[in-house]
């Protein structure tokens, strides 16, 4: 296939030759069909072992395939990042540049060095005369363009969106609301960010907080010390404005409101490390205090829901068991902990159990015995079954009419924390989940549950839970009449 292109042309160091150009959809289509456009994806033959790319990722593709698609007002589907390609050395000139025009020759061969998915997303856009700017490097070899996809790939550095979300915030609301929900269409795993920062943002706003003014904000002079940074901050919230969290039904300006207060309580339980004088010599207003108090506050919201107690009675029990020494930054046994969200996780789970000790009941042993028999292909299944009794995932049984439609098949954990605070734990199965759900309602009000693949991964993940809780606080009087539990022996 021969191609005539307007193009730029721009002559570098070593005579690598760059054109600035733009493809669209159908050039892109029959460049790829005639096997002109391609990937240089590694091929693990040991008689070949040629290639620098990862395999395409269909999921991805069809990612951003959707977003070309897309209709929204806000976000829109403008894709301004150029393609990289390249044409390796010849003997021959697959390529000619003359008077503003590059001529593709049909012997030529296009090797994508960035944007692959990109190049296959496009090529099923319905629109065929839509454009993508292109850049063509020629003069490399194939060790050269190996060498430039790990530059491009290990150079380019993220960018803080801060600034430019803060511009939205404080535009009109249903202008940030409406692109909050445009957002999780189109990136869905990252669309908790803007609720994150909305819900950031409104605390460190709030004198009456004790985030006022302890959060560095984006073009905070540099010599200016702060607690935490905004971007540690958001990161706080990742948990609690995910998709799948407890609280997910309550809108965002009422979880504002909850955390203001929350916030509050926790200062007035722990007075010292809030205090300007000693905010420094504490961990609690640091990156693991804010990681673990709202990690643990859907929890707490939810508890305070279903038993009428207030945050301070709920949050005692943790003062009480880790007072202010317990958060020094020099000697305090929680600044040994270290960070990140599988620590603020784990900690927050343990300040759940120090709420009320019933929650601790995951039988950690049987399930560290279970999964080193576990053949490995079961090894993923165990883990399953024990994140999901994590206590944290408890919502409450009120939000059922969320799950509608979610799951053809699941397996569930049940909890009733009704009687004076003592819990019973129920785990099951079910196609219809809705119904089932619904019927143990009257009995239980905290629940979680996850689908499944199919009837076996159903059937096994049953069993696996069963095994799992601690006998004590088990309601199931029997083992789950499933066909196959591959750890009773």
């Amino acid at each position: 296939m021969r191609l005539l292109l307007p193009a730029v042309e721009i002559v570098q160091q070593n005579d690598v030759h760059l054109y600035l150009t733009k493809l669209n959809v159908k050039q892109i289509k029959d460049l790829i069909n005639s096997k002109q456009l391609i990937p240089d994806t590694y091929n693990p033959d040991i008689n070949i072992q040629r290639g620098y790319q990862r395999t395409l990722d269909k999921n991805r593709m069809r990612k951003i395939l959707n977003f070309l698609e897309s209709r929204y007002k806000i976000v829109l589907n403008v894709m301004p990042t150029s393609i990289v390609l390249s044409v390796r050395k010849s003997n021959t000139e697959p390529i000619k540049f003359n008077n503003g025009q590059l001529i593709i020759g049909d012997d030529a061969t296009l090797f994508v060095v960035d944007g692959q998915h990109r190049v296959w997303g496009i090529k099923e856009h319905r629109d065929v005369k839509y454009e993508v700017p292109t850049t063509i490097i020629y003069g490399l070899n194939e060790h050269q363009e190996a060498a430039q996809f790990l530059v491009i790939n290990s150079t380019q550095k993220k960018v803080d969106p801060s600034l430019q979300l803060r511009v939205l915030f404080y535009a009109e609301e249903k202008l940030m609301m409406n692109l909050i929900k445009e957002i999780k269409n189109v990136i869905p795993w990252q669309s908790w960010k803007l609720e994150a920062l909305k819900i950031a943002i409104e605390l460190e706003n709030d004198p009456e907080n004790p985030w006022y003014k302890k959060v560095k904000q984006p073009n905070d002079p540099s010599g200016e010390w702060k607690p935490i940074k905004e971007g540690s901050f958001v990161d706080s919230f990742r948990y609690m404005c995910s998709e799948n969290n407890p609280i997910s039904h309550v809108p965002m300006d009422k979880k504002a409101a909850h955390l203001k207060n929350y916030w509050n309580t926790i200062r007035k339980l722990w007075t010292k490390p809030f205090e300007d004088d000693y905010v420094y010599d504490y961990i609690l207003m640091a990156p693991f205090g804010a990681g673990v108090f709202n990690t643990l506050f859907p929890s707490v919201l939810t508890l305070r829901d279903i038993t009428d107690l207030s945050f301070e009675e709920l949050l005692k029990p943790i003062a009480k068991k880790y007072p202010t020494r317990s958060w020094s930054r020099r000697k305090g046994e929680l600044s040994k902990l270290g960070g990140g969200h599988k620590t603020y996780n784990n900690t927050a789970e343990r300040f759940l159990i120090t709420i009320n000790r019933n929650f601790d009941y995951t039988n950690s042993r049987e399930y560290e015995r279970i999964r080193a028999r576990a053949p490995h292909n079961l090894k993923w299944l165990v883990d399953k079954a024990y994140d999901m009794l994590s206590p944290l995932k408890l919502r409450s049984a009120e939000n059922l009419k969320n799950e509608r439609g979610k799951h053809k098949r699941a397996c569930y954990v049940l909890a009733n924390l009704k009687d004076n605070m003592d819990l019973q734990v129920y785990v099951g199965q079910s196609k219809t989940i809705e119904k089932r759900l619904g019927g143990h309602g009257k009995k239980f009000n905290l629940y979680y549950v996850e689908s499944c693949e199919d009837d076996q991964e159903m059937n096994q993940l049953e069993g696996t839970l069963w095994h799992l809780v601690k006998k004590d606080v088990r309601a199931n009087e029997n083992h789950p009449n499933v066909k196959f539990c591959p750890f009773c022996t």
